[in-house]
């Protein structure tokens, strides 16, 4: 898409803070998980999707994503707690 409109479309990520990859999602385990770790891991993805200058603007969800269960999209939307200080 970028290509296409000769980088005149701005392009945008929505993402959440993170996703359960690496260990079995429990509300207590989720809360146990370093801060700094969950923002380590966020850090890294942004600046490797903006490495290429393409991205303009990224949007965070406060919550991370729950993968490794069968959770509908609806679920995935309020299971995890939010996570809005980081």
């Amino acid at each position: 898409m970028y290509h296409g409109s000769q980088g005149s479309i701005p392009i945008t990520v929505k993402c959440r803070i993170g996703t359960d990859e690496g260990y079995q999602f429990t509300r207590d385990g989720y809360n146990a998980r370093s801060e700094e770790e969950e923002y380590q891991s966020l850090k890294q993805f942004i600046e490797t999707v903006a490495s290429e200058g393409i991205v303009t603007d990224f949007q965070v969800h406060a919550r991370i994503a729950v993968l490794g269960k069968n959770y509908s999209p609806a679920d995935n939307r309020k299971v995890p707690p939010l996570r809005y200080y980081q």
